[in-house]
């Protein structure tokens, strides 16, 4: 919804707006001249999934007014999203700024809100969210905006791991095909490979990543009696009352409590509720130390002024500064954000005396990155790029709906996708009648990757948008009729042991004039990764368009069979396939190889395009068993021996595990079970001290076909230890994230004791990416297991 009384929208400015019960359009308040139409599908209390009887049913009305509670945990999502794409501006006395738009607006006046990205569009507001929660709707959405007459449609929301067949992505092609650009957020939920969501997968629509655009922070300095300094940032800006000095209380998680990584209950580590100070034993005075992942941000500053605390501090979850929040409501103290790598100092500082000093102003050492919750790509099942731009997401000053005039500083991709959906709409006032394939191509074909340090195709797509590139644009590229990239999929080298192991793939793309005059490009490859021994060839590579005309390019990437049996290993033997990224981030990466096909103008007036290609290339190891000898007995124990083959082209480690379980195709995607089996080893093959009397249990699961990133999929296995034909214990192969508070495409294995519901312990998983075998680890003893003791079990 949208706050249409708020000052960036020309509203009324009207405290008592919380009056208006926003089920009609009887007061006359709706439709403004700003926010010209819309309705909402859902009600304050809609929240599918609560426990709130009916909370799960739709109460629509005609008046999308956003929730008007100031502390709903939606944040006023909405009005925020559709200030960033085109609110009027506020100034800084609270009056709606009217113009002009030009190049001495930002010079000649001085906002409290900037204006939006193009401020002179019109706005429709579909509302699908409650106050709270998450939504079914998004398609009848989609359906009411493109009926209204929508000429581009903003979704900041989505669902990790998205699928292209999803209806919430089909309706965004529909909608496409209708004449309606649809642009939307890639998802927060970090780096690893092919976690970007839907509906932003959808391949007709673009999809955006977030960037970092803040250049420096308000800094601070935590100065540890009898310690290092720990540098940080202040980010609610609330200097006022430093410097401060209180003992450190580092908050711990009550284990006996389950975690909801939304409202943060039962995560006492995060701060961000009482019931974390009482476990935590705080006393007023104190420093606390809070841990980001688990419930809003904000939340840690004002609980902490609410418990007396003179200023709280939070570790961030990667390396590198959180956000820049802006001025937190009911938190008056300074709240102090600091990296990831501060943790263990803090922790060894617990209960001793600190104090907090302002320190000026910082570098942001994240100014131009991708930001470190954006999604990574790319697409699942056919490894299309996604996302396809990415715009400016973090600390977003915009419109806070829970006030008339006030701002809210939010961060996210909902964030950035409203800033590229402005340009959109910009493309189509320049150029009237175009389609959403035009408009696509406009967008990702004049996309700066060098403003984003470092660049990243499987993060950022195209790179970062570039309004005035995109608006001017009448050169455009497109790949077939459905995007501007180029995706030559997850490609098994190796697989042919009769015939050739090279890799030989030609795409087309093309290229078209919108002048009236002959434009002549020079093509040439630019690779953004390693090439990993690939050769890209481009025919022609010089070609001349007519005006209003358009030619084909193809484009041929080569790897030989040298090529592919040097690529890097899929897996280590044992252990997690995982990586860190620019940022010093944990996540699940991919092995490719990316880059662009870059067309230059060296005769005639257009503009320079680039089109984004990607292929994950993986060399094959084919081990196959191809004589087995009978068993012979020695003193009770039978031996028998398999002699084994690798026709592949790739080094292929070949192992016993004792099999259990087996069953058919079912035609199913990477969830199709084929065959599970165990096998023992040392205690340190689980990366734990060697224990003699204790073993180091491996499940290995083998599905028919591949998953992109495992944690697409739960597997879990069940365990009797008794005999009782009862499961005691289940070993889960899972997302980290999603135990903790969100999915971020890491798989663990998790022992967890059925009775008493808790968990036993936890393992990094071996479950690489377009794989389709994965090794689920844990320790004997984790299941009341010994040498001495009980030994068996059933699964």
């Amino acid at each position: 919804g949208i706050n249409y009384y708020h000052a960036d929208f020309g509203g009324l400015r009207d405290p008592e707006f919380t009056a208006d019960t926003g089920l009609d359009r009887s007061d006359g308040n709706f439709p403004t001249a700003k926010v010209v139409a819309g309705y909402d599908l859902v009600g304050d209390a809609y929240n599918p999934g609560s426990d709130v009887p009916g909370a799960d049913i739709p109460v629509p009305d005609n008046d999308p007014l956003d929730c008007k509670d100031p502390d709903a945990p939606n944040v006023h999502h909405g009005t925020h999203v559709a200030g960033t794409a085109a609110g009027q501006g506020v100034l800084d006395n609270g009056d709606t700024f009217t113009g002009p738009y030009d190049e001495d607006t930002l010079a000649d006046h001085t906002f409290r809100i900037g204006p939006g990205t193009a401020p002179e569009a019109s706005l429709m507001a579909f509302r699908v969210f409650g106050c709270d929660g998450a939504t079914f709707v998004v398609v009848d959405a989609i359906e009411r905006a493109t009926r209204a007459g929508a000429d581009v449609i903003n979704m900041s929301l989505g669902s990790p791991f998205g699928n292209p067949g999803s209806v919430d992505s089909l309706a965004v092609d529909g909608a496409s095909k209708a004449g309606v650009t649809v642009v939307m957020s890639a998802g927060n939920s970090g780096p690893s490979a092919y976690i970007t969501g839907s509906p932003g997968v959808a391949t007709r629509g673009i999809s955006v990543a977030a960037m970092d655009a803040v250049r420096s922070f308000p800094a601070a300095t935590v100065e540890i009696a009898g310690g290092d300094d720990i540098d940080g940032i202040i980010a609610n800006d609330d200097t006022d009352d430093l410097p401060v000095t209180g003992d450190l209380n580092v908050f711990a998680d009550n284990p006996a409590t389950p975690c909801d990584g939304d409202t943060g209950a039962g995560c006492e580590e995060s701060g961000v509720l009482h019931d974390s100070y009482v476990f935590n034993a705080y006393v007023a005075g104190q420093i606390p130390v809070t841990f980001r992942g688990n419930g809003a941000r904000v939340d840690r500053a004002s609980q902490g002024d609410a418990e007396g605390a003179p200023a709280v501090i939070m570790v961030n979850n990667a390396p590198g500064f959180p956000p820049f929040e802006g001025p937190i409501e009911g938190a008056d103290i300074p709240f102090v954000g600091v990296s990831s790598t501060a943790a263990a100092a803090l922790a060894a500082a617990d209960g001793d005396s600190a104090t907090i000093t302002d320190a000026g102003v910082t570098a942001n050492p994240n100014f131009k990155h991708t930001a470190s919750f954006t999604s990574g790509g790319p697409r699942r099942f056919d490894n299309m790029i996604k996302p396809d731009v990415a715009a400016p997401g973090v600390s977003v000053i915009s419109a806070h709906g829970g006030t008339v005039d006030g701002p809210r500083i939010l961060s996210g991709t909902s964030m950035a996708s409203p800033a590229a959906a402005g340009v959109a709409a910009l493309v189509l006032e320049a150029n009237p009648g175009w389609t959403p394939k035009n408009v696509k191509s406009a967008l990702m074909g004049t996309a700066s990757p060098n403003r984003l340090v470092p660049y990243e195709i499987r993060l950022a797509g195209a790179g970062l948008v570039n309004p005035r590139r995109a608006v001017g644009a009448t050169g455009l590229a497109w790949a077939g009729q459905t995007t501007a990239s180029l995706a030559f999929g997850a490609e098994q080298l190796g697989k042919d042991p009769n015939g050739s192991n090279s890799f030989r793939e030609t795409l087309s793309f093309n290229i078209t004039n919108k002048s009236s005059s002959s434009v002549t490009y020079q093509l040439s490859n630019q690779f953004q990764t390693a090439s990993l021994g690939a050769n890209v060839s481009i025919s022609p590579n010089t070609v001349t368009i007519g005006g209003n005309s358009s030619r084909s390019i193809d484009v041929t990437l080569r790897m030989s069979e040298a090529d592919a049996e040097a690529l890097p290993d899929t897996a280590p033997l044992h252990g997690p396939d995982l990586g860190f990224d620019s940022l010093g981030q944990l996540h699940s990466p991919l092995t490719h190889v990316a880059g662009a096909v870059v067309a230059n103008v060296i005769g005639g007036s257009g503009n320079d395009i680039r089109v984004p290609y990607l292929l994950a290339p993986r060399g094959l190891s084919r081990v196959n068993d191809r004589t087995k000898t009978a068993y012979t007995e020695t003193a009770n124990r039978f031996k028998s021996s398999v002699r084994v083959k690798n026709t592949g082209v790739h080094f292929g480690i070949a192992d016993v595990y004792q099999w259990g379980l087996a069953d058919g195709n079912d035609g199913l995607d990477g969830i199709d079970i084929r065959a599970v089996g165990v096998q023992t080893f040392p205690t340190e093959v689980c990366n734990v001290p060697e224990d003699r009397d204790d073993r180091c249990l491996v499940i290995a699961v083998n599905t028919w076909n591949k998953w992109g990133n495992a944690s697409e999929n739960e597997f879990d296995v069940l365990i009797d230890t008794n005999d009782d034909d009862e499961p005691d214990y289940a070993v889960i192969g899972v997302d980290a994230g999603l135990v903790l508070g969100g999915l971020d495409g890491i798989y663990v294995s998790l022992i967890v004791d059925l009775p008493a519901l808790s968990v036993v312990d936890a393992f990094f998983a071996t479950a690489p990416n377009d794989g389709a075998t994965m090794l689920l680890p844990l320790l004997a003893s984790d299941l009341g297991l010994s040498r001495t003791g009980d030994s068996d079990f059933e699964y």
